[in-house]
């Protein structure tokens, strides 16, 4: 994972931990595939784009006020990549576990892997 892409998840883990209602963040294509899936996962609630000012409007979806990211832990960092095998994967059941992936196929979540 490289830098851009976790300092993107630092700011989001921010903004849930301080209650935001929304973040604004510089235009990345990087984002893009995170946010979606982020979206269809249904922790953002809207992604506008502010034409004017080259930036993402990020809507961040709370449930009773309570924040849906609570903790953000990244076990991959730029210099040092962690593999898993599908062996591994298959022993995490916890549905409190949002587990993002890098794979051949793109980004997947944990759910999409085990498929």
């Amino acid at each position: 994972m490289n830098t851009t892409l976790i300092r993107f998840l630092v700011q989001l883990r921010n903004g849930f931990l301080f209650n935001k209602k929304s973040i604004s963040l510089n235009i990345n294509s990087q984002y893009l595939n995170v946010m979606e899936i982020l979206y269809i996962e249904g922790f953002l609630q809207t992604i506008k784009i502010d034409a004017s000012r080259a930036r993402y409007i990020i809507s961040l979806r709370f449930f009773e006020q309570q924040p849906l990211i609570h903790k953000l832990k990244l076990f991959s960092i730029p210099s040092q990549n962690c593999f898993i095998s599908f062996q591994e994967l298959s022993f995490l059941q916890d549905r409190n576990i949002f587990l993002l992936l890098s794979t051949s196929k793109g980004l997947l979540t944990l759910f999409h892997c085990k498929k």
